[in-house]
């Protein structure tokens, strides 16, 4: 039977087909370590990167920014990787509002300037993208996981002026489902996820 199915993943030109199980390593979230663990038993964390206004920050901000994350690539020896993701804004809230004002006004100014608002925000969903910054960690098994995330926050998670957060299990869950599928959308507060669930 293996070798019918291993045949059966095999194009024309030999070249293997493969399934989202071998493409995808993640198999479920874990509660009590609050990470994902992947298929051979390894972990994989997220924590969020706080944007910096850069333009307008002082020097000495900036210089603060740049010192913390030269000692963090210096201490910090376990494989990381820096994701970047764009996501459309939602302005359905706003538009809805506006409408249900709309209906509740007689007044032909005020409906011509609500009208045109929506289409101001129509325009905005169309057009404009909020980017945003996640650190990805690794582990391989639950004591260096443990020290990884400990390391992580105490070099670039702490203080006024941290470089990182921790973030909610949902948001971790719409990421990993962003990374595996690019035009979902990310919208708060829409999944609630069962701590079982696979990822297949």
């Amino acid at each position: 039977m293996k070798k019918k199915k291993d045949k059966d993943n095999v194009k024309k030109g030999g070249e293997k087909i493969y399934t989202n199980l071998e493409i995808l390593k993640i198999r479920r979230y874990d509660e009590e370590k609050k990470c994902f663990e992947m298929d051979d038993g390894s972990s994989l964390d997220l924590l969020e990167i706080i944007p910096r206004d850069r333009d307008n920050a002082s020097d000495d901000d900036v210089r603060l920014d740049m010192y913390r994350m030269m000692r963090f690539y210096r201490l910090f020896s376990s494989d990381i990787k820096i994701l970047s993701l764009n996501f459309p804004i939602s302005t359905s809230g706003q538009q809805d509002a506006l409408r249900r004002a709309i209906k509740a006004t007689s007044s032909p100014v005020r409906i011509k300037w609500m009208e045109r608002e929506i289409e101001e925000l129509i325009l905005l969903d169309e057009n404009i993208q909020r980017r945003e910054y996640y650190l990805m960690y690794f582990a391989n098994n639950e004591d260096t996981f443990e020290r990884n995330r400990s390391d992580l926050l105490t070099l670039v998670g702490t203080g006024k002026n941290k470089l990182v957060r921790e973030m909610e299990k949902g948001k971790k869950i719409q990421v990993v489902r962003k990374l595996n599928n690019m035009n979902m959308l990310i919208i708060p507060g829409e999944f609630e996820e069962d701590s079982n669930e696979k990822y297949e």
